[in-house]
C-alpha cells in the first residue's frame, strides 16, 4: 500500500475558503451556509477533491449541491437538531478513518461519512420540494434502531431509510482495485464472478440493517427506504439484479403492508421496487418519486 500516495490525501488542496467559493462558482447564499458551518467544514472543504468544483453535463458541482442541501436543511419545515447532523457530518472521526497498511503503519483515507449524510440531505429535499415536512430523529435510543427521519403530509408519517452504498468498493468489484493490483490488472471471468457476488452481498448487508428499522417504528406509520449505488442497476451483475427482482416476494407478508417500496435512484434515473401490498398508493401520495435525480437539489422556500 503506497503510504506517501495516502498522505497526499491529508494535504490541504484550497489555500483558503474564498479560493474554493470562487472555484465552485457559488452563489452568495451557497457561500452564506457553508461559512455557516465553516467551524465544522472547513477542513474538509480545504482538502475536496479538485473534481468537486467541476460541473459536467451543465449540472451543479458537488460543492453547490453540497450548499443547497445545507440550505434546505434550514428551511421551517425541518425540525429536530439540525446542527448536530452536520457535526456528524463533518466531524474529525467520520471525515477521515484509520486503516493498517501491509507495513504496519496506521494511515488516513477519506470516509464516505460525508457522501452519506449528503444522501440523506438531497432525500430530505426531495421531500420539501414535495411538500412534506420532515422531522429529524432527536436521538438514537440504545437498543432500538431509527430511521434517518421523518416526513410528514396530511397526517401520514413515513419514516425514511437511506443507505449510499459506497461506490469505489463496487468499481473495485467489477474492474479490480488498481492501488493493489497495478493499473494494468484486468480481471479473469473467474475475479468477475467473486465481484459480481460480493456486490449482492453489500446489497443484501444494506437491505438487512436497513429493514430492521422497520420492525421499530409506530403501526401506524410507513417506512420507504432508498438505497444509492451511483451506477445503472445494470451494470451490479445478475446476481445483484435476481436478489433486488425477488425481494417483492419477501414483502407478501401482512406485517409489510406499511412498507411502501424500495428506491434505487441513480444519476439520470430512479428505479422504484414497489410494494404493491402497501395500503398506500405511492404514486399517487409521492406522484414525483419516479423524478427524484441524484446530484440536481433545488433550493426549496422556507
Amino acid at each position: 500500500m503506497n503510504t506517501e500516495f495516502f498522505n497526499h490525501w491529508e494535504k490541504q488542496i484550497f489555500g483558503s475558503l474564498e479560493e474554493l467559493y470562487e472555484a465552485s462558482n457559488l452563489e452568495y447564499t451557497e457561500i452564506d451556509i457553508l461559512n455557516k458551518y465553516k467551524h465544522l467544514c472547513e477542513y474538509w472543504l480545504l482538502r475536496a477533491k479538485t473534481q468537486f468544483t467541476q460541473s459536467f453535463n451543465d449540472k451543479p458541482n458537488f460543492i453547490q449541491n453540497l450548499a443547497r442541501v445545507l440550505i434546505n436543511l434550514q428551511s421551517k419545515r425541518v425540525t429536530g437538531p439540525k446542527d448536530h447532523l452536520v457535526k456528524e457530518m463533518f466531524s474529525g472521526k467520520a471525515v477521515h478513518r484509520e486503516i493498517s497498511s501491509n507495513k504496519g503503519n496506521r494511515i488516513k483515507i477519506n470516509s464516505n461519512k460525508v457522501f452519506n449524510t449528503y444522501f440523506e440531505l438531497e432525500i430530505l429535499s426531495f421531500f420539501l420540494e414535495n411538500g412534506f415536512y420532515i422531522e429529524l430523529s432527536s436521538s438514537k435510543t440504545k437498543g432500538k434502531k431509527i430511521p434517518e427521519f421523518t416526513v410528514i403530509k396530511d397526517n401520514i408519517r413515513i419514516n425514511v431509510e437511506a443507505k449510499n452504498l459506497d461506490e469505489d468498493k463496487i468499481m473495485d468489484h467489477i474492474f479490480g482495485d488498481s492501488f493493489m493490483k497495478g493499473i494494468d490488472y484486468r480481471p479473469t471471468e473467474e475475479d468477475l464472478a467473486k465481484g459480481y457476488k460480493k456486490i449482492k452481498e453489500m446489497l443484501v448487508s444494506n437491505y438487512e440493517n436497513a429493514i430492521r428499522k422497520f420492525y421499530f417504528i409506530p403501526k401506524s406509520e410507513y417506512f420507504i427506504l432508498f438505497m444509492s449505488t451511483d451506477l445503472e442497476i445494470s451494470y451490479l451483475g445478475s446476481d445483484a439484479n435476481e436478489y433486488l427482482n425477488t425481494l417483492p416476494l419477501s414483502w407478501s407478508d401482512r406485517d409489510f403492508k406499511n412498507f411502501i417500496g424500495l428506491i434505487l435512484p441513480v444519476i439520470d434515473q430512479t428505479y422504484v421496487i414497489q410494494n404493491r401490498r402497501c395500503d398506500l398508493d405511492m404514486h399517487k401520495y409521492i406522484p414525483n418519486i419516479i423524478n427524484f435525480n441524484r446530484y440536481s437539489p433545488s433550493i426549496i422556500e422556507s
